[in-house]
């Protein structure tokens, strides 16, 4: 019975940390912001380490407060924990701290594939970014995001998120100029 019941709570911590996921994933949002030098950084970014950082959408407003409904998070591991950070402003002033959330433990690592608009598979986003010098091409939030977490007590969980507020096929341009017939 005992074995049993940290099963279910194992299960059901697994499943709040996928709905999280996907709901920050389904809000992918193209606003680049300014970083704490104010540099500028793409709407979008994944590093080789396994961070992921990007603007989402949908950040509830209940009390009507003067701000914005974008929010800028970051994914990412830590000491065998599977972390959430959010700023509170996109536009990052120096020593801007963010909000932290542990979202999952007995995480051992994950990897991230991004899908691009030709329907190719990245392993970094923007795709390229480690040949690119200077600041970063905003090509926007990928189509999908691939997420492989490997745990402790469960091995290997792949994740796959379809990206949110991407443009519908009559806004995505053609080589004549022309849009895309829906």
């Amino acid at each position: 019975r005992v074995q049993l019941e940290a099963n279910l709570d194992r299960s059901a911590e697994l499943q709040r940390a996928y709905l999280r996921l996907r709901e920050d994933f389904q809000q992918l949002n193209a606003r680049s912001v300014r970083d704490e030098f104010g540099d500028p950084e793409p709407s979008f970014l994944a590093d080789s380490n396994g961070v992921v950082v990007f603007t989402r959408g949908g950040w509830r407003n209940p009390t009507n407060r003067p701000r914005s409904d974008l929010e800028r998070v970051s994914w990412r591991v830590e000491s065998d924990r599977l972390l959430r950070y959010s700023y509170r402003h996109l536009d990052r002033a120096p020593n801007t701290q963010p909000v932290e959330l542990v979202v999952l433990d007995q995480v051992r690592r994950v990897e991230w594939r991004f899908l691009d608009r030709e329907r190719e598979w990245q392993l970094e986003w923007p795709p390229g970014r480690s040949s690119i010098a200077g600041p970063l091409p905003d090509p926007g939030p990928p189509l999908a995001v691939e997420m492989t977490l490997v745990t402790e007590d469960m091995d290997e969980l792949r994740l796959l998120f379809r990206g949110g507020a991407l443009p519908t096929p009559a806004s995505i341009p053609t080589p004549d100029g022309e849009g895309l017939e829906p």
